[in-house]
């Protein structure tokens, strides 16, 4: 369970966060929001 869980979340906040660099670089405050997304996927494991 919970180290698959927490692997999942990691990937799932790696894969938002390089996608934001790609695509705007530097803009760290749009990094931000994500902690609510991956707060809700924590919630439902």
């Amino acid at each position: 369970g919970q180290k698959l869980h927490q692997a999942k979340v990691e990937l799932v906040v790696k894969a938002q966060q390089t996608g934001k660099v790609m695509s705007k670089p530097g803009n760290l405050p749009k990094v931000k929001p994500l902690e609510r997304p991956v707060s809700l996927v924590l919630n439902r494991g």
